[in-house]
Order: structure tokens, then sequence, then C-alpha cells
């Protein structure tokens, strides 16, 4: 549900007025997440500590007309929106699919996140580790965490669907590549062009039927590889620089580093150790991310780029059993 016409503030307290005359605390601690169910498929959520409002929706994207056997195709998705102040930011994600879309709440034009807005969601993140939010739960962290670990000054925008993979990278330029690169994990697949503003800003996800029944989901590919068995060994991980502003040419290169560690938590999906209590995601789009960083800097175009191919991992990946 967006919510474009709408001051965030105002929401905000209506979600607060109802939510609390619903249903009490949901993590242990005093002034964490406070949320309702408000159908099957709908929870109004709210973290006073943080001033962070939430709803979560669930259901399915429901593929157009029968097959031959009169069978119906669909995803099931979860969508989350987070409402920050006077942004909304959107994460729709489900079987391989994933959207997210940081936006004005009064106009819908396209926002990054300050300094101040990252560290909120990564306090959020933190307070909340053992929050009661049913199978939301696992989305709901990785959500935080991704957004809270957001590259400075990037807009809030990664569009992956079955046909292509776009994300806004830079100040003012979009990475564009056919999904099946993307699988891939082709970097050479990659495309830059000057970001549109208007026409991403028209964009949105998939709309969910919360009401659908008897949809058959077909079998989908993930392209997360995990790095848990490397933890506290050393592992090679491979970045490439930008030679140019649009990057059409590249330089590639290999960096060998040790996985995890106490200090630094290298490889790790979100920045530095501020991680989900209880487990941390490791994978090896993760560390080539992290070798960019390490040696380029956080504001790198080259970095920019490899950042898209770390948030299907933040959200898909399992969580290793050893947790430094």
């Amino acid at each position: 549900m967006s919510v474009p016409k709408i001051g965030g503030s105002m929401l905000l307290i209506a979600l607060t007025v109802l939510v609390a005359a619903t249903i009490g605390h949901t993590s242990n601690d005093d002034g964490d997440v406070i949320a309702t169910q408000i159908s099957e498929n709908e929870i109004y959520g709210y973290i006073p500590r943080e001033n962070l409002g939430f709803l979560i929706q669930s259901g399915w994207r429901v593929f157009a007309g029968p097959t031959a056997n009169g069978e119906i195709n669909g995803k099931r998705m979860t969508k989350i929106e987070f409402y920050l102040g006077e942004k909304t930011l959107l994460v729709q994600a489900g079987r391989g699919e994933l959207y997210i879309k940081g936006f004005k709440t009064s106009t819908g034009a396209l926002a990054s996140l300050t300094t101040g807005e990252k560290e909120l969601l990564k306090n959020a993140l933190e307070h909340n580790g053992n929050v009661e939010l049913g199978e939301y739960a696992e989305l709901f962290l990785s959500s935080l965490n991704t957004l809270s670990s957001w590259p400075k000054n990037m807009l809030v925008f990664i569009w992956n669907d079955n046909d292509k993979a776009m994300s806004a990278v830079g100040n003012d330029k979009l990475a564009t590549m056919p999904r099946e690169a993307f699988n891939a994990r082709n970097t050479d697949a990659v495309t830059l062009v000057p970001l549109d503003r208007q026409a991403i800003e028209n964009l949105t996800p998939p709309v969910l039927d919360m009401t659908a029944t008897d949809v058959k989901e077909p079998e989908s590919v993930l392209s997360v590889t995990s790095i848990c068995f490397a933890l506290g060994k050393r592992y090679t991980g491979r970045y490439f620089e930008c030679d140019d502003i649009f990057c059409i040419d590249r330089t590639n290169h290999s960096y060998v580093h040790l996985v995890g560690g106490s200090r630094t938590c290298f490889g790790r999906c979100g920045a530095g150790c501020t991680g989900v209590p209880n487990g941390n995601k490791y994978t090896r789009d993760c560390f080539n991310h992290d070798s960019c960083v390490k040696n380029l800097g956080i504001t790198a175009l080259s970095c920019d780029i490899m950042f898209n191919f770390c948030v299907d991992d933040a959200v898909d990946a399992p969580r290793c059993r050893i947790v430094n």
C-alpha cells in the first residue's frame, strides 16, 4: 500500500493510535516493536524508540491468465513499507524477485538516506533481533540490515524482476543488465545509462493479490553463494574498477582477505559488524563488495554497482551457524 498523498508524520500518528490500541510489544525490551495483525496478510507496526512505522503485506503476484490445464501461476511475495519521517522505504521480495525504493512520501520523488537515518535503521535492527513477526521476521530484519547499510548519497532503488536487474548508482546513473546475466553474476554485462528520475519514480512493483487461492508457484533459481564454510579462513575475492564515468572500460582485481573477524566481519552482508543478533550472512558477493570498498573506497562507482549483487544475498542467503 503506497501512500503518496499523505504526509509521513500524519500516517505515523494514525498507525501509532491504531497499534497502541490493539496489541503490546512483540519483543522483550521495553520500547521495541509494537504490532497488530490487521488481517491474515497484513500487519501494522511501530517502533517507538526510533519513531519508525511500518506496514507488512503478503500475497500472490498472479501471472496473467490460467495455463492450458486451468492452473493459475504466481509467486508468493511479501511487501514491507517503512515510514521514516517524510520518507517511505519500500521492500518487496519473493522467489528471486526484489524491489526496493525510497521516496518522499508526499511527492514520490526518489530519495537517498542520510547518515542519521541509516543510524536509526541500524538501531532498530539491533534492538529487535528477537522480533515476533512470524514468517515476516526474517525479511523485516534483512530489510533493516540492507537499508542501514545503503551506500552514502546513493538513491534507494533496486528493481530485480524476471527480465532484468536495475539499480541506481553514483549520483545520477542507472545500472542495468539482463536477469540471466545478473543470476550468473556476470558483471561485464552491466550497462550504465543516465538515470531518468521521472521514469523510475513512476515504476511500481507487482500488485499483490491477498485473496488468491489455488495458485501454483513455479520453481525459482536463486543466485546466492554462501561462504559460511570459509569463516576464519583466507578467501580470494574479485572486484572491478571503473576506468571512466560510465564504467565502459574496467580493470579487474583479485583480493585475498580473512572471512569474518570480530573487528571487521569481512564478507558479511551488511555494514561492518552491525548485524542481526544470533546470526550473520556471509556470501561471495558481499565479500567481493567489501574487497572493492577496502581498496577503492565506499564512494567508488564500481562498489555501488557491486552493491546490487549483495542485496538479494542479504535477503536470501542462509545464516552462518558460527557467528563472529
